[in-house]
């Protein structure tokens, strides 16, 4: 059974969140995130299976997978060659191999990621912890073995920035 109600209200969220990308309007943004994180109560407290939507099935159909791949590695691209000879940061990845389409370009920082990461989101560019280090593992292994998790930052690269934005990510960072 389609839960229409919810797909209501991710189609709202994503309209909003794609207006929000398109002006950059905080006031589109304090619209959306309420609504996003309420969605995201509803599937903490329910654990069923539901089918695909018709509304996603329609957007899967036509969606244009080969552009989002060409955005996303052209943003890498600018990226990896604007931050590349920055001492303090290091891709994780070298080499966009081909067949790869990224969603984070993503780097070991040399000395304190925080700092990166909070000059960052004061120019509005937010970088999340991908991997952080689980409370199973810190208890199990208390030393510096670790300590990469605590250095690496992902910084978003996906089709819904250009290479302008990216450019600016890089001239933000040096």
């Amino acid at each position: 059974v389609e839960q229409t109600e919810l797909v209501n209200l991710f189609y709202e969220v994503f309209k909003l969140k794609n207006e929000y990308f398109s002006t950059f309007n905080e006031d589109i943004k304090s619209k959306y995130r309420p609504i996003l994180a309420k969605i995201v109560n509803v599937f903490d407290d329910d654990k069923k299976v539901y089918a695909i939507s018709k509304l996603s099935k329609n957007i899967i159909k036509n969606t244009d997978f080969d552009k989002i791949k060409q955005k996303r590695r052209e943003n890498y691209t600018v990226l990896h060659e604007g931050l590349s000879g920055c001492e303090i940061l290091i891709p994780l990845f070298t080499v966009l191999e081909e067949g790869i389409t990224p969603l984070y370009f993503t780097i070991y920082v040399h000395g304190d990621r925080t700092k990166i990461q909070n000059l960052l989101a004061d120019n509005e560019i937010y970088c999340p912890v991908i991997w952080p280090i689980p409370k199973c593992i810190t208890d199990y292994y208390n030393d510096d073995s670790l300590s990469h998790f605590e250095q690496i930052l992902s910084i978003p690269c996906d089709q819904r920035y250009n290479c302008s934005d990216m450019a600016r990510v890089v001239d933000c960072i040096k």
